[in-house]
């Protein structure tokens, strides 16, 4: 299992950056695939902003946040055994590059 190398954060000011600025000037300077920044934020409007309507920047901002927080931590993610995050950690011993199973 490969570890991102942006933090979630990170990954946040990437996409801000790219509404400014060419996608391909933005993927070369982070050194991360154009089809990665368009996925991503596929992923998102399909995922949450396509559900909702909002009234308000205060009720986007808890939405989206809500969105988030479900997105990292509470699905199950392909790249941990489709399992959700905290399950991971109770199977596999945190911080040990191989991951590996507890008995």
């Amino acid at each position: 299992m490969s570890k991102s190398r942006f933090t979630e954060e990170q990954m946040v000011a990437i996409f801000r950056e790219a509404d400014r600025t060419p996608i391909a000037e933005v993927s070369k300077k982070h050194k991360v695939s154009e089809q990665s920044i368009h996925v991503r934020r596929r992923k998102f409007r399909d995922d949450c902003l396509s559900l909702e309507w909002f009234r308000t920047r205060v009720k986007a901002r808890v939405v989206i946040e809500s969105w988030r927080c479900h997105y990292s931590q509470v699905r199950p993610h392909p790249s941990l055994k489709y399992l959700t995050p905290i399950e991971f950690k109770t199977h596999y011993h945190p911080g040990h590059q191989g991951a590996v199973p507890q008995p």
